[in-house]
């Protein structure tokens, strides 16, 4: 099939305006202008200078392989995926292309662009993590209240209990194909990097730093008496040093107790939704059994 062609012929004037509707039609155009959100600008973890670097020479020497991925909402042109593309086309006067994707909120344009980074090859397995800690986390809380956790202000949460409405971790583990306690220990890790400096949080990210899960998790079961971001591998130990005594943190292991308290709770919730189909006979066994055993239990502890 051949190729169409469009032909420019007629005034300047004309040549120009057709080739600006051209551009348009096509989503092209380097006289484009986006809009940048902080709040999801710096939602994901950014690549290094050196990957920065790849990603403009490939677009120099190959063009645009990916469109710039745009919000459109309330007369903006938000971008949620290509900021670094979009700078370097900029910073090039090159054409921009871009794709218009419709959101219902900005919760959802934030739950697309993890969902969008974990879908990509090129991230160390502490941005993965960090990412799906973060998935974790927001699935955690009433959708109302998902921007609270990613504002500034709250980079000190407590810990909160699971919404049952939403994906579970072991959900999120399917999808990722890992335990529902590997995503939780990634929670954990999520936590207690945003408790760093943005240096510190870059480095960690990007492995050229390394804080053992062991002292990000007692910092994350601390945040709320972490006052300022931490600066350097020295704070850390001092950190830890201070919350811990003959190797055991001073506050009991609530996230422990919570993962476990959860797992029990699912497995009982798998026995009753399958005693559901069964003879009301039989079901009335299964669950005399469990209220036996918890009664049982309770007895032992009084004693």
């Amino acid at each position: 099939m051949a190729r169409r062609t469009i032909d420019f012929k007629g005034s300047q004037q004309e040549i120009q305006k057709r080739k600006q509707t051209a551009r348009v039609i096509a989503g092209i155009d380097t006289e484009i202008t986006l809009d940048i959100l902080p709040e999801l600008d710096l939602l994901i973890p950014r690549p290094n200078q050196e990957e920065i670097e790849l990603l403009e020479e490939s677009i120099l020497k190959e063009g645009l392989r990916e469109p710039i991925s745009v919000w459109k909402h309330e007369g903006k042109q938000i971008i949620v995926d290509g900021h670094n593309r979009y700078a370097i086309l900029k910073r090039n006067n090159l054409p921009i292309e871009i794709n218009i994707i419709h959101f219902e909120d900005i919760e959802s344009v934030k739950d697309w662009m993890i969902d969008t980074q974990l879908g990509r090859r090129n991230l160390t397995d502490e941005k993965r993590a960090y990412l799906i800690g973060m998935k974790y986390e927001r699935e955690k809380l009433p959708r109302g209240r998902k921007g609270k956790l990613d504002s500034e202000k709250r980079k000190n949460f407590p810990l909160l209990k699971e919404n049952p409405a939403n994906t579970s971790s072991k959900e999120i583990g399917k999808q990722n194909n890992l335990s529902d306690r590997t995503i939780r220990n990634h929670a954990v890790f999520y936590r207690g990097v945003n408790l760093l400096s943005k240096q510190m949080k870059d480095d960690l990210l990007e492995g050229n730093i390394k804080i053992s899960k062991g002292n990000l998790k007692t910092i994350a079961q601390h945040a709320s008496q972490i006052r300022t971001p931490i600066e350097n591998l020295q704070e850390v130990k001092s950190i830890v040093d201070r919350f811990t005594i003959s190797g055991k943190t001073n506050q009991p292991a609530v996230p422990e107790v919570h993962q476990l308290q959860e797992e029990l709770l699912q497995k009982v919730k798998q026995i009753y939704q399958k005693s559901a189909s069964m003879p009301d006979f039989d079901r009335n066994q299964i669950l005399e059994t469990l209220g036996s055993w918890v009664k049982l239990e309770q007895e032992k502890l009084s004693k």
